[in-house]
């Protein structure tokens, strides 16, 4: 930081995407179809994951265990952050621009008016959310809300309303539900 010099340079095999970097390791995806991890205190290529069908982009995601990327080949993948074996694969429906992480769940938006959910551990799918129009930007996590949750935002745009920002977040209590009357009432006493 003093001089600028550089410390080390690692090239990869095409051009990077978003840089998620940690105190010991970095993780990138590049252009040419792989995901790298590189060791922070040299530079050096820890582990490069099996070929992808397409670009990795996005800024990838960790939990203690993986590392979660998607890649334009509508993959959606989990690999093992100490090694870089592929844990699981989830094929998407759309083309993927964004992904985000919230508690066990990944979320994945891009060229499609729905965002969907995955299960962080096993890739299965957790639900979506049709936004109901063009998406206008990446989607957007907020965490410690004045509520005490994570809303998640989310742009939307249409030629005749124009642009839309709408915040949504997950309810902890099941949604109340009208009570119809019963069949056969009983009539009161007296």
């Amino acid at each position: 930081m003093d001089t600028g010099a550089p410390l080390w340079e690692h090239r990869l095999g095409g051009a990077p995407g978003a840089i998620l970097a940690l105190e010991d390791r970095l993780f990138v995806g590049s252009a040419d179809n792989y995901f790298y991890c590189l060791k922070t205190a040299d530079g050096e290529q820890d582990w490069r994951s099996w070929r992808t069908g397409a670009d990795v982009v996005s800024l990838p995601v960790i939990d203690e265990h993986d590392v979660y990327f998607v890649s334009l080949d509508n993959v959606l993948r989990a690999v093992n952050r100490g090694h870089g074996v592929q844990q699981w694969m989830q094929p998407l429906p759309f083309r993927p621009n964004a992904l985000l992480k919230v508690t066990d769940s990944l979320i994945v938006s891009g060229q499609s008016s729905k965002i969907l959910a995955f299960n962080a551990p096993d890739g299965k799918g957790a639900g979506e959310k049709d936004t109901g129009g063009e998406p206008a930007a990446p989607p957007h996590l907020l965490t410690g809300a004045a509520s005490g949750r994570t809303l998640l935002l989310y742009t939307t745009r249409d030629v005749e309303h124009g642009a839309t920002v709408t915040a949504v977040r997950r309810s902890i209590d099941p949604t109340m539900l009208p009570i119809a009357p019963l069949p056969n009432p009983t009539k009161p006493l007296g």
